[in-house]
């Protein structure tokens, strides 16, 4: 995985934009999965000010596809570290996608799809009332910003 902040206008002299380091990324075989946007310019005049701002930097998380590789069978080790790193950026379908993908092509044996599918599951509740939170919390600096 890839988490990268980019900007999707040319604010710095010779910077490269969002789409070329996407561009360079897809070549490499990495694909956005997630993007979050972090910060945007609000465009106000003559006591005008516009309810929708321009969005002009961006997190993105891009993952290496893995799934559709021509001919590379895995092993158990890149099997664990691919869903794994699924894990740690809370992707947490894309971690049970490839948990699938593994026990069904015998990477992985049922025990340890068990383990993965149990705890898995266990951070989806857990997700859940993360995500109202988050989202509250998103409501809310929206709101104090609208102010500033």
């Amino acid at each position: 995985a890839v988490l990268v902040e980019s900007w999707l206008f040319p604010v710095h002299k010779g910077q490269k934009t969002r789409g070329a380091i996407e561009q360079m990324l897809n070549d490499l075989g990495f694909y956005l999965f997630e993007q979050l946007n972090i910060g945007n310019w609000v465009r106000k005049k003559d006591g005008v000010n516009a309810k929708r701002n321009q969005v002009i930097v961006c997190d993105g998380l891009y993952f290496k596809e893995v799934m559709y590789e021509d001919g590379n069978q895995p092993n158990l080790a890149k099997a664990i570290k691919n869903i794994g790193i699924a894990d740690l950026f809370g992707q947490y379908g894309l971690a049970a996608q490839l948990n699938s993908f593994y026990f069904e092509n015998g990477t992985i044996e049922k025990s340890q799809y068990n383990l993965i599918k149990s705890h898995l599951k266990s951070m989806t509740s857990k997700r859940s009332l993360e995500k109202v939170y988050q989202e509250m919390i998103l409501k809310l600096s929206r709101r104090i910003h609208r102010f500033s």
